[in-house]
């Protein structure tokens, strides 16, 4: 034979295991620079995209840049639809460095009903939000995080709301 797998093969193993990520869609990538300081850039298209728990709808962007060391990745806007809603984010940053998760941008709610926005955290079917309804209009920054020192087990999110309809 000309090559050998042992058992005790490493394979290479992401920080992105830890969140379960799907979705069916298309992607382009294009890769310049050298090899030492490599400029990673590209667009993505995916619908019924979840990550983690989150239900977040069909999303694209054509305006993407992953970090040198491909722990981080920036979204210049990311366009999202969620059933009857649309919503964008601006300035969308990933960061999957030291084993734990942060995800910076700015939210632009361009109609947003709640009952799509419970559906992406799972809360569609409870009482506690079922008479409350509508669409909403606004702006909002949003940070996330998991896996950092005082996070609850699901992450921590928090919104700044900049103006709100």
């Amino acid at each position: 034979p000309r090559s050998t797998l042992f058992p005790y093969t490493t394979l290479f193993r992401s920080p992105l295991d830890r969140w379960a990520i799907q979705g069916v869609g298309s992607g382009r990538c294009s890769i310049d620079n050298t090899f030492q300081d490599p400029h990673v850039t590209g667009e993505v298209t995916l619908a019924d995209f979840v990550f983690d728990d989150f239900r977040l709808g069909h999303v694209h962007s054509d305006s993407v840049r992953l970090d040198p060391d491909g722990l981080g990745v920036r979204f210049g806007m990311v366009h999202a639809v969620k059933d009857e809603s649309r919503y964008r984010v601006e300035d969308l940053y990933l960061d999957f460095h030291s084993d734990r998760f942060e995800l910076t941008g700015l939210l632009h709610a361009d109609e947003l009903r709640l009952r799509d926005f419970y559906h992406v955290f799972g809360l569609e079917d409870d009482e506690r939000y079922l008479p409350y309804q509508g669409v909403t209009r606004g702006q909002a920054s949003l940070h996330y995080t998991n896996g950092f020192p005082g996070d609850r087990p699901s992450g921590t999110l928090e919104v700044d709301r900049k103006s709100v309809v």
